[in-house]
């Protein structure tokens, strides 16, 4: 028996040592726990802010975000507009380009035409004035430029 006692004796002192180590450091942690509570506690209101921040960020862009997909797709929409009013015009206008060419060579043409007139006028009735012994009379010559505004005044 003396043996169990003085086993339990020494568990009874492993178990005492224990309790004491245990309180120590009980202790030691209740006043670390007293001493960072308040930094604890100022750093879960500093989270807990910035988790509220971040929450209204992420909703404003996404508001943002909605906003911005309708702005581009109106863009797209007037995009798509203006080009096709574009090729429209470019098509207008090469069409009246063209038309601007024939009519450049046509009153060219008609220009040369009226040069050739003339001097084939100035020919027919310079001989004949002079051929016919008469007294020749003064001419007036006209200019291209009187020839066409009768020309075009006529049109």
């Amino acid at each position: 028996m003396e043996k169990v006692t003085s086993l339990l004796s020494g568990i009874r002192a492993d178990v005492k040592s224990d309790l004491d180590e245990d309180k120590k450091v009980y202790k030691e942690m209740k006043k670390w726990c007293k001493e960072n509570m308040e930094e604890k506690l100022s750093t879960i209101d500093s989270s807990r802010d910035r988790d509220r921040e971040l929450t209204t960020t992420v909703e404003t862009s996404a508001q943002l975000k909605a906003q911005l997909e309708v702005q581009v797709k109106n863009l797209v929409a007037e995009l798509a507009k203006d080009q096709e009013a574009l090729a429209t015009a470019t098509e207008l206008r090469e069409k009246e380009h063209k038309e601007f060419l024939d009519e450049e060579k046509e009153v060219l043409q008609s220009i040369h035409g009226l040069k050739n007139a003339m001097v084939v006028l100035a020919r027919v009735f310079g001989e004949k004035s002079e051929g016919e012994g008469h007294k020749a009379q003064p001419h007036r010559h006209v200019s291209v430029e009187e020839v066409l505004l009768l020309r075009l005044g006529a049109d």
